[in-house]
């Protein structure tokens, strides 16, 4: 198949203990999971890799040496390596982390023990403010970048282009709204909270009836 799709509400439910996190795929060498935030994570820090936090239900706290964060559904932040940090929620909050796969194979530097004063303090990026503010259609937009990938927003409206084939799996995480994807092969609908993947070199295109939000990922020498 050159797209499939996984729904994240029915994985999140097959997770029973919190922080126990689920693998959803892996996408030009980063690893995307998803892990339930309930109760408190202890305090630590990664020398290899940073870590994206996007919360997709409820809300987390998230303590580092770089300030103090409150995440909420459609919210995230991007955790260097080396600034220790703890995440935890009161009740149950679904999370999707994004990290390389396999620490040593990091390829943003090198090990970072420690933060710094020179680091700057953490800011959360508001998914629904950046996408209330497009104003074009299929014109995703970079609202991050890690481990030399662009972070995509997208608001899609209409019959869109067809996409030049990626040359590694991607993933179309449908925030709200549906849509369909379809390539030369196959075509799927998607609504809020499915995340679709296509795979490498395989072209595609983005239609829908009404508005729909989706955050994608995709190599910077390939953003669009």
């Amino acid at each position: 198949m050159s797209i499939s799709k996984v729904n994240l509400d029915r994985i999140a439910r097959r997770i029973r203990k919190p922080f126990e996190t689920g693998r959803l795929g892996l996408y030009g060498g980063l690893e995307l999971s998803i892990f339930i935030c309930q109760g408190t994570f202890p305090w630590h820090r990664h020398i290899d890799e940073d870590e994206l936090f996007l919360v997709y239900e409820g809300a987390i706290q998230m303590v580092t040496e770089r300030g103090e964060l409150t995440l909420r559904a459609e919210e995230m932040v991007i955790v260097p390596k080396g600034v220790a940090h703890s995440t935890s929620s009161p009740l149950r909050s679904v999370v999707l982390l994004l990290r390389p796969y396999g620490a040593t194979g990091s390829s943003n530097g090198r090990r970072r023990l420690f933060a710094t004063d020179e680091d700057e303090q953490l800011e959360k990026i508001k998914l629904g403010s950046i996408y209330h503010r497009l104003e074009s259609s299929y014109v995703p937009v970079e609202v991050a970048s890690m481990e030399g990938h662009s972070l995509m927003l997208w608001r899609c409206a209409g019959i869109g282009p067809e996409w030049p084939p990626p040359s590694h799996n991607i993933p179309l995480l449908v925030v709200r709204g549906t849509v369909e994807i379809e390539t030369d092969e196959e075509r799927i609908v998607a609504s809020g909270g499915d995340l679709v993947t296509v795979e490498a070199y395989t072209p595609y295109r983005i239609s829908t009836v009404a508005q729909a939000m989706v955050f994608s990922l995709e190599r910077e020498h390939e953003s669009l």
